[in-house]
């Protein structure tokens, strides 16, 4: 299976397969990865040096074995970029920001019910917040 792949390179170690072909072991914030092109290689170790992310191709063979086979550019640099938009968590641990949109979602309700007393507000927010929940749990 192939896939493009914006990569973070923790190490590069040289290595030697089990019938004598030299390759390199290149720890990513992905696992553990191989790379067998010479010029593949040699941009890797430019991007590793500089500490930039690195966009390539992995290839994953039926064995499950990673193996970078092609170089395809920089990515942003880890100073500026900690981690990828991919990886970051989809969910903020602030609920401040949940307290916030259900506030927002409860005052827009609360116009658009003004002609439905039936409605009392505990039941209003509580739907604000529910809505809040579903919208979380969808991304």
């Amino acid at each position: 299976m192939e896939q493009e792949k914006t990569l973070t390179i923790d190490s590069i170690e040289k290595a030697e397969s089990q019938n004598g072909r030299i390759y390199h072991k290149i720890k990513t914030d992905e696992g553990q990865m191989s790379c067998f092109e010479e010029d593949v290689l040699k941009e890797l170790k430019k991007a590793y040096a500089n500490e930039e992310k690195v966009k390539v191709l992995v290839v994953t063979n039926e064995k499950g074995f990673k193996n970078i086979r092609n170089y395809m550019g920089v990515g942003t640099t880890k100073a500026t970029t900690p981690t990828d938009w991919e990886n970051k968590p989809k969910i903020s641990p602030n609920p401040s920001f949940y307290v916030s949109y259900a506030k927002d979602i409860f005052c827009c309700m609360l116009e658009r019910g003004k002609d439905n007393p039936d409605i009392s507000l505990k039941e209003t927010m509580a739907e604000a917040i529910d809505l809040v929940k579903q919208a979380q749990n969808s991304f």
